[in-house]
């Protein structure tokens, strides 16, 4: 497993920091690896000022952190630090990938110690991982390295780490068991929160197990009252993010890009996972730990949560009511936890088999060929891994020409106004690398997700998140441009000539991207139509002063229900306008305005909540003894 994992990291270029040279730190660079990078840095920046991120202001208007939870960017910060802050974020981006690509080695070893198999499970299981990169939204290494899902991907493999400590709690009990139940449950839905659907599978996929073990009363009793600690322990840890979801879902959009139009497209896609042979030999392993089911407890439950979890998929996809609950939830990106869960069971079905094929053998011929499995597993993973999809990375000079004429328009255009990126060089979403370069709002043409419909552009928000390529030309408006506070431009080069055709942009450099400046821009605050004096904006608070203001002050930032304003030293209402942005009353003369993200009295009592939460798992890590195995 070991030597599978080093070739794959090689393969994947974990021991690269810079290509060819390059200046530029050499990471992945297609699709969803921009976005969750720059988030990475905002929060890495954030923390550094010695405060939370709770607004992210940079990207298309700004967005509440809830909306798209930093649980994956906070494990890339944490690894920066562990490594002492000498390696650039961006690789250790690509390395936090690559990571969690590599554990589930790890939790299957984990897995198949607790029940007694043999090694050839979770080498077979860890092989057949990397072997089988499967589709867009499976969960292997096309989701997670080619479309940079890592968020999606991370708390599948974070569910599968509570499935495995719940279980051992509710079966045997235990402090420790309860603390990492609970830390991993809340750390999957920190990382995105359809983990949720898996936790509550597990939840009552653990309990099942335990009482189809020992089917007494007392059992079933005290195995819901362990796993009701440990979800109430999984609810505090997450309840910040649990209670502005609550407070404020209904004010999040959510495209879905993808859905089951029938469930023959939900057997495919569970086919498509694992391979036509993964799922056959995942059944074998299921029907085995069903027979052998007090020998092999942990893959028992593993099949029964299997059962629940994929019971819950086809009900929320199918089921109109239950889909309703939850409409922000894509069931196609449920299945990285299917997945994890089928290979394994694959893994186990291998054994099964080949056990069954070794039993005419000598006990010393069976010990050989065991071995000889093992290598010719190990070597196969290993030409596998030597397939394994490599995306576009960032040492190229597609990004270095986007570096230089970011470079270009941010120092030489107001900094109270935003910067616009159209078009991308090197793959679907380099326009989202711009806030690597500098601290600015930045607005793109291709922005991958959005949380509400009012953004005023041309596209449809209610089917996509970006602009139609047919109307590119309308964002170089200048009603476009002075509706969102843009002051500078820059365009990639098959879109060029349309920028070049603009009378109020000015060009001021060219190359793959090339630099325009926004003649008389219209700054993101002013009070009507005229500039504020200063405007200082940050992730949090926007100071807006002016000696002689007429009329409200417009703040082209989005609005959310958490800013607050002080004009003058009161307190102002903050409305919403038609294209989702802020205003506020101000009167005639001299104004000093400030617009501030508000914690409220319920926001503490989840932090509190959260911290309770916190200590609560530290004390019962550090407890020993306390283990109890339930018997009937």
């Amino acid at each position: 497993m070991a030597l599978i994992a080093l070739a794959a990291a090689w393969q994947l270029g974990a021991f690269v920091i810079h290509a060819g040279g390059s200046a530029i730190p050499d990471t992945f660079a297609s699709v969803d690896h921009p976005f969750h990078v720059a988030r990475a840095e905002a929060l890495r920046q954030s923390l550094l000022k010695g405060e939370s991120l709770r607004w992210v202001a940079n990207h298309q208007g700004g967005y509440p952190a809830e909306f798209y939870p930093f649980g994956f960017a906070y494990g890339v910060v944490t690894f920066w630090a562990l490594l002492g802050g000498a390696i650039p974020l961006a690789v250790v981006h690509k390395l936090t990938v690559i990571a969690v690509l590599l554990a589930p080695g790890l939790v299957y070893w984990w897995m198949a110690r607790r029940d007694g198999w043999s090694p050839l499970v979770p080498l077979g299981a860890f092989a057949l991982h990397l072997a089988i990169p499967s589709g867009t939204w499976h969960g292997g290494a096309s989701e997670l390295i080619s479309m940079g899902l890592a968020p999606n991907v991370s708390s599948a493999l974070l569910a599968l780490v509570f499935m495995i400590a719940a279980f051992e709690g509710a079966c045997r009990g235990g402090a420790r068991a309860h603390a990492w139940a609970a830390l991993a449950g809340a750390a999957a839905l920190w990382c995105n929160p359809r983990s949720g659907v898996a936790l509550i599978a597990c939840t009552a996929g653990a309990w099942a197990a335990v009482v189809a073990a020992r089917p007494t009363l007392h059992v079933a009793r005290a195995a819901a009252v362990r796993l009701g600690m440990i979800a109430a322990l999984v609810a505090l840890l997450a309840a910040p993010l649990i209670v502005s979801l609550w407070r404020f879902g209904d004010l999040y959009h959510f495209i879905r890009y993808s859905s089951y139009g029938s469930s023959r497209e939900y057997l495919t896609a569970s086919l498509g996972a694992v391979s036509v042979a993964g799922a056959g030999l995942a059944a074998v392993g299921a029907v085995s730990a069903l027979l052998t089911f007090r020998a092999r407890t942990l893959t028992a439950a593993a099949v029964l949560v299997l059962s629940v979890y994929s019971g819950l998929t086809i009900v929320l996809t199918f089921v109109a009511g239950a889909a309703a609950v939850v409409p922000q939830l894509e069931t196609t990106r449920l299945m990285p936890f299917q997945r994890l869960l089928m290979l394994y069971l694959a893994a186990a079905g291998g054994c099964v088999v080949a056990r069954w094929t070794m039993t005419r053998l000598s006990q010393a011929r069976t010990r050989r060929a065991e071995l000889a499995v093992v290598l010719v597993m190990t070597v196969a993973a290993m030409v596998a891994v030597a397939f394994l999809p490599v995306p576009k990375r960032s040492g190229v000079r597609q990004m270095e020409s986007q570096e230089s004429a970011l470079r270009k328009v941010v120092d030489a255009s107001p900094p109270d106004t935003a910067v616009l990126v159209v078009g991308s060089a090197l793959s679907t979403h380099q326009q989202l690398w711009a806030p690597m370069v500098a601290d600015r709002a930045f607005f793109y043409d291709n922005w991958m997700w959005y949380w509400h419909t009012r953004h005023a552009g041309p596209y449809n928000p209610l089917e996509t998140a970006w602009y139609s390529p047919a109307r590119t030309a309308e964002v170089f408006s200048r009603a476009y441009l002075a509706q969102h506070g843009i002051g500078a431009v820059i365009v990639a080069d098959p879109l060029r000539p349309q920028a070049d055709t603009t009378t109020h942009l000015r060009r001021i450099g060219g190359g793959m991207y090339t630099s325009y400046l926004v003649t008389d821009a219209t700054p993101v605050a002013t009070f009507g139509d005229v500039a504020a004096d200063t405007t200082t904006i940050s992730n949090h608070v926007i100071t807006v002063q002016s000696q002689d203001a007429a009329g409200d002050l417009l703040v082209r930032r989005n609005w959310f229900p958490r800013w607050r304003a002080m004009v003058n030293g009161r307190a102002t209402a903050v409305e919403r306008t038609e294209n989702g942005y802020m205003r506020i009353p101000a009167p005639a003369g001299h104004v000093t305005a400030t617009v501030y993200y508000a914690v409220d009295a319920v926001d503490w009592t989840a932090r509190v909540a959260a911290m309770s939460g916190l200590v609560l798992a530290i004390v019962l890590h550090l407890r020993t003894g306390g283990r109890r195995t339930l018997r009937s």
